[in-house]
């Protein structure tokens, strides 16, 4: 049995894309008997309606086992042990964890897993790459993956180079890109995009930025190339997501955007959203005139194919993993050049512009869609070897 593990800092916003475009590889009738979903309990009923073959099984401990693993010499294995439990009890053989759980080096079955971003050694310089020891926390788990996981799904090309520069690694690394989540696949009709848009306050064409408020997402810039912008009589909301609060006070960056915007009188054409469900997430993209991200960590990034797949013309950096996964379907800037940022935005608002980016993009999306198709199935015939003993 094959089983895979979502652990609860797994089932995230960005993460839970990756895991169930994961998932979905795998979710067939014929998989039923060789695959197994583990996730806690508290999850089990959020991911029912997203898995439609393969069976669903909560992994954590109750609080009176808990309440035994505190008093016993178990309490040093406590950051694996359910994992351990749960092996042991399902007759998992391989276990594959689309995030990696703390205490993975204690794993005593081969596994596979992902390396969501290797930030902390591309761009140590940012503080949600290094703040309070996590420049540690990361590059020791990085380290350990490499030295012990079985194979390393990885989501391009520019990122198994990065792996290979950065690290030694045993493990055979398996490219797996981004693919339009589910959730997104949805209808919504135009009455209801209306009051959504409405609701928050969009009054005017809007750029949207579907990214937590970190220093390498660069919101401080577009908002000072909108405010350049304005000073030309180019008159745009910039609609931010920013979901995460706890993110949003540690760095400050909210507070220095609201300043910005305040000083400069464009406070209304700041709109900082809040998490968004999926309906609002795509109505979002539907009626923007651009999707803007000019993050500064050189690496692909899921707004980007949801963008192009949903027909949003986008403008990101020209740094490696983003100008190679738009692949000349989209506008591309130079990330700490405020005046770069405004000369892009200002390219889209020719609607012929706008159009042919449109086109472009979604073609690269079929592309991209494809090629997810073809390395899905090399996945799934790597997984399913492992039971034959291959």
């Amino acid at each position: 049995m094959i089983g895979i593990f979502l652990q609860p800092d797994a089932i995230d916003v960005s993460k839970i894309k990756y895991a169930l475009n994961f998932i979905k590889i795998f979710d067939k009738k014929e998989n039923q008997n060789k695959i197994l979903i583990l996730v806690y309990d508290k999850h089990v009923d959020c991911l029912r309606p997203k898995i439609k073959n393969l069976q669903i099984t909560p992994f954590n401990l109750n609080r009176f086992n808990k309440k035994i693993l505190r008093i016993t010499d178990r309490i040093k294995e406590q950051p694996f042990f359910e994992y351990a439990t749960a092996i042991k009890n399902f007759g998992i053989k391989f276990a594959v964890f689309p995030l990696a759980p703390e205490g993975i080096f204690q794993c005593k079955i081969p596994y596979a897993t992902s390396i969501q971003s290797m930030g902390h050694r591309l761009n140590p310089e940012f503080l949600e790459t290094s703040l309070n020891g996590l420049w540690r926390i990361r590059e020791d788990n990085i380290s350990t993956l490499c030295k012990n996981a079985r194979i390393i799904f990885i989501d391009s090309e520019i990122g198994k180079k990065y792996l290979e520069f950065y690290y030694d690694t045993k493990a055979e690394i398996i490219i797996l890109p981004h693919g339009l989540p589910d959730s997104l696949d949805i209808t919504v009709p135009q009455e209801k995009q209306s009051k959504i848009l409405t609701k928050f306050g969009i009054s005017k064409k809007y750029l949207f930025y579907p990214a937590q408020l970190w220093q390498h997402k660069n919101h401080v810039r577009i908002l000072e190339a909108l405010r350049f912008l304005k000073n030309k009589n180019i008159d745009l909301q910039l609609v931010y997501t920013a979901s995460n609060r706890s993110v949003n006070e540690q760095f400050g960056i909210e507070y220095i955007l609201k300043r910005i915007a305040i000083d400069n009188g464009i406070e209304e054409d700041l709109v900082i959203t809040g998490y968004l469900d999926d309906i609002e997430m795509k109505t979002f993209y539907l009626n923007a005139m651009a999707m803007i991200m000019p993050q500064l960590i050189p690496e692909p990034c899921i707004p980007l194919v949801e963008a192009m797949g949903l027909k949003c013309p986008v403008i990101t950096s020209n740094l490696p993993g983003l100008k190679d996964q738009i692949n000349g379907s989209g506008v591309l800037v130079d990330p700490y050049d405020i005046k770069s940022i405004a000369n892009g935005i200002e390219i889209l608002l020719d609607n012929s512009n706008r159009k042919k980016f449109v086109e472009l993009g979604f073609n690269r999306f079929q592309f991209l869609q494809k090629d997810l198709i073809k390395l899905s199935s090399i996945v799934e015939s790597k997984l399913l070897s492992v039971l034959d003993g291959q």
